[in-house]
């Protein structure tokens, strides 16, 4: 398409979108009743997504406590030498363990 074509095409979706903003009637009456719904619903849904961070967040602790907990078993300390290890300068290579974690 050139710049033409765009120009054109803007100009017509424009057009349109006036043509149909202009029969649109409002009710003066609107603004208040969306208000009124809001505040109504405002508490349940302050309450839902206070619920849905702790859940979340307790999720999230839950995975992190896990992954720690089974990614220290079976891994040594590097810290300290191995008894049966005269040298205290020899690199420890642990396992690495894939772990799948579901979505919540």
């Amino acid at each position: 398409m050139s710049t033409h074509d765009h120009h054109d095409t803007a100009q017509r979706l424009t057009s349109a979108l006036n043509q149909e903003a202009e029969t649109v009637s409002t009710d003066p009456t609107a603004l208040q009743r969306i208000q009124r719904r809001a505040s109504a619903d405002g508490a349940s849904s302050r309450q839902r997504w206070l619920l849905a961070a702790f859940g979340t967040a307790a999720a999230t602790a839950a995975v992190i406590a896990a992954v720690v907990v089974i990614g220290d078993q079976g891994s040594p300390n590097p810290s300290t030498p191995a008894a049966d290890d005269p040298s205290p300068t020899k690199a420890v290579q642990s396992p690495v363990e894939q772990v799948t974690v579901p979505v919540v």
